[in-house]
């Protein structure tokens, strides 16, 4: 399949270009994951005029920052009782929560948990890289089982939590990959 002209990626315009390189680490898939944002936003037509990205604290955090959107900052954990408040003064705007493991599994666990189970009209994508990647690779929520971390001297050993873990105190069901909504099959 040939390659698009870069006129015709009309996905860059979603982007701050003059703000590149990113400030993620060589490797790091936070940067693929902002362009997939970035065609899906304008796949979808969706620009600065109908859309706010609501961002957390942490390295998936900074995304907002690479949008041409606006992007409202938040408490660490916080992401999600701030994106329904501005659902709900502005509930003709879409918001898009772009948040890592540990606002959605962690601190915001809980924020998750209530917002599944109102059905809360906006789009959370969570990047589970399953580290806090910014203490240096602490162990998060989602760290897999048995994984060695050495952090504050100790050997810490983990057990992993899934989005079957979030949605099964709610009594509802989410989608894995895909927005969180009541009509799904990951818990029971």
């Amino acid at each position: 399949m040939p390659e698009a002209p870069l006129a015709e990626l009309t996905y860059k315009d979603r982007l701050k270009l003059e703000l590149f390189p990113t400030i993620w680490c060589p490797g790091c898939g936070i940067g693929t994951i902002m362009m997939m944002l970035a065609m899906v936003l304008d796949e979808m037509r969706l620009d600065e005029r109908n859309t706010v990205i609501v961002t957390g604290i942490g390295c998936t955090g900074r995304m907002g920052g690479y949008l041409k959107h606006e992007a409202v900052y938040t408490l660490h954990g916080r992401t999600l009782p701030v994106a329904e408040a501005i659902k709900t003064v502005r509930p003709e705007m879409n918001v898009i929560v772009v948040a890592g493991d540990g606002d959605t599994a962690s601190i915001g666990g809980n924020h998750l948990i209530h917002s599944i189970r109102r059905n809360a009209p906006v789009t959370v994508l969570c990047n589970n890289n399953e580290i806090y990647g910014l203490t240096g690779g602490q162990t998060g929520p989602t760290t897999r089982p048995a994984r060695k971390r050495y952090q504050a001297r100790a050997e810490i050993r983990t057990r992993q939590s899934t989005s079957r873990d979030w949605c099964a105190p709610a009594r509802t069901r989410c989608m894995r990959r895909r927005r969180f909504t009541t009509s799904c099959t990951c818990a029971t």
